[in-house]
């Protein structure tokens, strides 16, 4: 029997994001702000009921043909907090979410992705991967 997810996104559930190589910055071992810039939206992975194994697992196999150099996360109440709009968004993925500007603007404003990529932990980095 398959569990079901709770449509809302609590303020302390963390959300999970695939950070390719074109958007780390070697110089400052981070990310860059474009890793929040998506004129379709900014898609992540709630948790949900899944431990952290499991969510990294499934990332790095459904991202293991792109050239995954990390894994970030943060909390909603972090996005929330940049003022932005995040919501479940289920799609061939049941875990799926998305994080917009708004309510009714999908691509997020530079100040607003620059606080989101300062707010991130890191939950996996390859190390082997440079530029």
């Amino acid at each position: 029997m398959t569990s079901m997810i709770s449509p809302e996104i609590f303020d302390d559930e963390r959300l999970y994001r695939s950070i390719f190589l074109s958007w780390w910055n070697f110089e400052l071992e981070r990310i860059s702000a474009a890793a929040f810039l998506d004129d379709k939206g900014v898609s992540v992975d709630r948790a949900s009921d899944r431990s952290l194994v499991d969510i990294l697992a499934s990332l790095k196999t459904r991202f293991r043909k792109h050239k995954l150099k990390a894994v970030a996360s943060l909390t909603a109440r972090q996005c929330r907090d940049a003022d932005t709009y995040v919501f479940y968004s289920p799609s061939n993925n049941k875990y799926h979410s998305s994080i917009w500007n708004s309510e009714t603007e999908i691509l997020i404003s530079l100040p607003k992705a620059f606080d989101l990529s300062l707010a991130v932990k890191f939950d996996y980095i390859n190390e082997t991967m440079t530029n």
